[in-house]
């Protein structure tokens, strides 16, 4: 499947009405590796504020048909990372959904999971839309759309305690990455505006103070090279990189 950028616009816990009062995007690579961040609308404030994290969490993904005669999958998303549970414990954390196309390059997501509000196990309806990853210019090249995903997982290295682990996707204009050190999670999001001159890259929202590596995404140099350094000293590895 290609490279994907996918906006919720709405959720709905049955048998109340939908609503959505969450800004999430969800970024997905080539092979399925995934960045999903879902900021709370009523505190993001401006930019440069950090918003309130709803839940982000990042890992893999697999689908399988439904059925030969519909367009209808069956997805599981596999938790690497997670904002609400620690360590190794994200690793057993999966959800499922049934996938179902509409009109308008939307979709409808149904599945069961917790309802935070009631802390009860609930069937749930996502309205996904799909927006078209743009091209960027990079160092005066052509404008061409490139998916980079860069993993972190320092072994030999504490940050504050613990071992970081992230996720860096970038899909098209759009640059989405979480880090999760101890309990505390980073996250930051960034996109190509153009202007009437040329364009720039710009933060939309940052939590946490990790320094994530989104330089060398937005200026495509992690295509040219298997592994990067943070700010902190920690390893990035380039885990895919293609232009579609």
């Amino acid at each position: 499947m290609p490279p994907n950028i996918s906006l919720r616009e709405s959720i709905r816990w049955l048998p109340d009405e939908a609503y959505e009062d969450t800004n999430t995007v969800v970024l997905t690579s080539g092979e399925q590796r995934f960045v999903d961040v879902r900021l709370r609308k009523t505190d993001e404030g401006t930019r440069g504020q950090d918003p309130e994290i709803d839940w982000a969490f990042a890992g893999t993904a697999t689908s399988t048909q439904a059925s030969p005669d519909t367009d209808n999958t069956h997805t599981t998303w596999y938790h690497w990372i997670d904002s609400r549970h620690h360590g190794k414990a994200a690793e057993g954390i999966l959800d499922h959904g049934d996938m179902s196309p509409l009109p308008g390059d939307r979709t409808l997501e149904k599945g069961r999971m917790i309802n935070p509000a009631t802390g009860k196990e609930t069937d749930y309806e996502e309205i996904w839309k799909d927006e078209e990853p743009i091209a960027v210019p990079s160092n005066d090249e052509p404008a061409r759309r490139c998916c980079i995903v860069l993993t972190l997982e320092d072994t030999a290295a504490h940050v504050q305690g613990s071992r970081p682990r992230g996720m860096l996707i970038r899909v098209g204009h759009i640059v989405q990455g979480m880090v999760k050190t101890g309990e505390t999670t980073h996250i930051e999001r960034w996109q190509w505006e153009k202007s009437a001159l040329q364009g720039s890259w710009v933060r939309t929202c940052k939590v946490g103070i990790y320094p994530l590596p989104v330089l060398l995404l937005t200026s495509e140099s992690a295509l040219k090279g298997s592994a990067q350094e943070d700010g902190m000293g920690h390893p990035w590895k380039v885990v895919e990189s293609e232009y579609f």
